[in-house]
């Protein structure tokens, strides 16, 4: 009978403490831990100052790429809410709303802010740069040193040989130098003839006031063969 009484007592042990093991287990959660928001504006701010991004989408990347306060992660995308353009500016004052939310295992503090307003600038596209006034004083004399002392085969050689000089920069030709008259000098062998070219400015270039776009140019050219 003892013998009897010490195994059920021994079972009972046994059963107790697997009972108490099992409630200690079901208890053991923990708790969320909390943290702040109070950082995150000044992380935002800091991630587009001095900055100037070449779109909405270069901005956000850039928020995206914050490294918020341990706890803390974006809820959702950044978004573009706006605009301050600036009259002549290059760049636009936009703003990006950003929100926040607690990670896995954190919990915000009471009345933490979750929505922040961060103002960067984006470019507000190609900046066309102020044309370069150009003069054309120089032309008439670059002209006339392509054709000086020369006899040319034919009106065509004369025109290659003007469309080969080397004008000031911010000038170009504009259209093909054409013959406008002769000068036949009886019983010589070249004729004189007129050559008109004209210039204009090349991109990214004006022309300043009252510059002359039309020069005459007198070349020698030899005189057609009679059949």
């Amino acid at each position: 009978m003892k013998k009897l009484l010490s195994i059920l007592g021994a079972v009972g042990l046994t059963a107790t403490g697997a009972s108490v093991a099992v409630s200690c287990g079901t208890n053991n959660k923990g708790e969320d831990k909390e943290v702040v928001t109070t950082g995150v504006q000044a992380l935002l701010d800091a991630a587009v100052k001095d900055k100037v991004f070449e779109s909405d989408a270069k901005a956000i990347e850039a928020l995206k790429a914050v490294k918020l306060t341990t706890g803390l992660v974006l809820d959702g995308e950044p978004t573009a809410k706006g605009s301050e353009t600036k009259e002549e500016a290059e760049t636009t004052e936009k703003t990006f709303t950003v929100k926040v939310k607690a990670d896995k295992g954190y919990k915000l503090a009471k009345d933490s802010l979750t929505s922040f307003e961060v103002k960067a600038s984006v470019t507000t596209g190609t900046v066309t740069p102020e044309d370069t006034e150009v003069v054309t004083t120089g032309v008439q004399a670059l002209l006339d040193e392509a054709v000086k002392d020369k006899v040319f085969e034919s009106d065509a050689k004369a025109i290659e040989a003007l469309k080969a000089v080397k004008l000031t920069t911010g000038l170009v030709l504009d259209g093909e130098p054409t013959a406008k008259g002769s000068e036949t000098k009886e019983e010589a062998e070249t004729t004189e003839k007129t050559f008109t070219v004209k210039v204009k400015a090349d991109k990214g270039y004006k022309l300043a006031t009252d510059s002359l776009t039309s020069f005459d140019v007198i070349a020698n050219v030899k005189k057609a063969i009679q059949q």
